[in-house]
């Protein structure tokens, strides 16, 4: 029996396994070396325009924000970079 699976690595396969708030701010939490875990987290358009005139676009998945009150962004890469 031949089994295909959809690969969570994919960005609309990614977002639609964790299009629930709560389980991907567990997951994160999970796996994340993070100094303080992550409290809020905000689904973002696929491009983001830049703030700055001549910089390129950045392309992210997720906007969090920690106990401390840090903000970044978490993006699911096909390869380290």
């Amino acid at each position: 029996m031949n089994m295909s699976y959809l690969d969570p690595k994919i960005d609309l396969v990614f977002k639609r396994i964790f299009s629930r708030a709560d389980l991907l701010l567990d997951f994160l939490n999970a796996v994340l070396p993070l100094d303080a875990p992550i409290e809020s987290l905000t689904y973002l358009p696929t491009e983001q325009a830049p703030q700055v005139p001549d910089m390129r676009f950045s392309i992210v998945d997720v906007k969090c924000c920690d106990q401390n009150g840090r903000v970044f962004v978490v993006e699911m890469q096909m390869l380290w970079t």
